[in-house]
This record gives structure tokens, sequence and C-alpha cells, in this order.
């Protein structure tokens, strides 16, 4: 893992959209696209505002999907998608087939089966993604793989259903299998309210049913941590 530790959410915000734009440069140089898994979080949504001014960014080279998503009607607030296209894809010139959503029916098992072949059409049988955002929980959750939920241990399915003990119950989820073979997986972690989570996630003691964070930030290919220094007060850095 390795750390950086930012003044504020708008530097971890700005770190971001420079982790987005290199990573964007270097795909679309090796293999003529970039692969990029969004998150949700408060913190995204200031990192959007950082990606509309850049215009070197050529969108039809880009294919958006999510680490994860609350399984609800895109014109729901607490929907990921929603949030990001609110933030910039409506804004920027992505063709519609480049955008894979997580939800697709009214049925959460068939709408992970669906996304799960897409990405496999469309990438290849282990799809790679080039860059996945993912946030960290209070109670030390990332993507939706929470705490006592099986989805941490699932290593035969790069999409599923889990659960969440608040908010939307029902969640889409990217697995540790695919989180953890991305070319580049960025945590960006703000405020004190995530100080312990994020001890736990990186210096803590092992357990990914408690801390299921750890099941990718101590074991994906390439993993960072983009957080402030609130968050990273209880961290030996």
């Amino acid at each position: 893992m390795t750390l950086y530790v930012l003044s504020d959410p708008i530097a971890v915000a700005q770190k971001g959209a420079s982790f987005f734009k290199e990573q964007y440069e270097v795909a679309v140089q090796d293999r003529g696209r970039f692969i990029v898994g969004l998150s949700g979080g408060s913190t995204p949504l200031l990192m959007y505002r950082e990606l509309l001014l850049d215009t070197e960014i050529d969108w039809k080279k880009v294919w958006v999907t999510f680490t994860d998503d609350r399984f609800v009607p895109l014109d729901d607030p607490q929907s990921n998608e929603r949030a990001a296209r609110d933030g910039v894809l409506n804004h920027v010139r992505i063709p519609a087939t480049q955008i894979i959503s997580l939800v697709r029916t009214e049925n959460p098992d068939l709408s992970a089966r669906l996304v799960e072949t897409d990405l496999k059409k469309e990438f290849g049988d282990e799809p790679v993604l080039d860059l996945a955002f993912l946030g960290l929980g209070e109670d030390g959750h990332t993507a939706s793989l929470f705490p006592g939920d099986p989805s941490v241990h699932v290593y035969d399915h790069d999409i599923v259903v889990s659960h969440a003990p608040v908010n939307a119950p029902i969640r889409i989820t990217m697995t540790p299998p695919i989180l953890n073979r991305a070319r580049r997986t960025v945590f960006l972690v703000t405020g004190v309210g995530k100080a312990d989570a994020a001890w736990r996630c990186l210096e803590g003691p092992a357990n990914v049913d408690e801390t299921p964070s750890q099941a990718i930030a101590r074991f994906a290919w390439r993993a960072e941590m983009a957080i402030d220094e609130a968050g990273a007060s209880r961290l030996n850095h």
C-alpha cells in the first residue's frame, strides 16, 4: 500500500483526479482505451468537478463502470451511477454504450450476472480495470463488502449481490478478485470519522470479516490510498 496524506478533502479529490489522468494516459497509450470503476461517496463528487476542468481527456476512449452500487432506480438520490452521471458523465462526450451500469433489472441476482457477462464480453474472461476507485466506511467496509457479509470471501465471481446494514440494504458489488487484479486500486478517504477505520484497514489485526477493506488494501496488485490529515490521524505514517 502506498499512502498519500493530504491536507483536506479537496486535496484528496485533486489527487484522485490526478490518478485518473495518469492512468488514462498510460492505458490509452498501451491499449487504446481506459477502463475505470467509479465509487460512491462525497469525495468522488469533488473529484468529478476536477475532471470536468481537464480538457485533454478524450472521453470516447473511456469505459466507465462502478465498483459497487445500491440496488435502486437510476433516478434515486442514493444511486452511485446517478451521482457520477450528474457530476461528470452527463457533461462529457462519452458514448452511452461505454457506461456499464450495475443495476439492470428488477432482480438483483440477474443484474449481477448480466454485468459479469458484459464485462467478460467486453474485456475478456478475467476483466482487468485500469483503475478502481474505492471508499472506506466507518465500519471498515469498502465497495459494498460489509462486515459479516459473505461477499468478501467470493472468489469465483467478479460481481455479486451483497447486503448493507443501513440505507439501501441490497447492493451490487465488485468482489476481491476483480478489485485486486486492477492495474491500480485507489482508496479515497476523508474525515476524522474514518480515522479508526483507516487504522483497522491498514495497520490493525488481520480480520477481513470484521474489516473487509483489508481484503483489498492488503492484497491488491497496486493499492494506494489518498487520505486527508484528519483521516490519517491514527496511522503511523
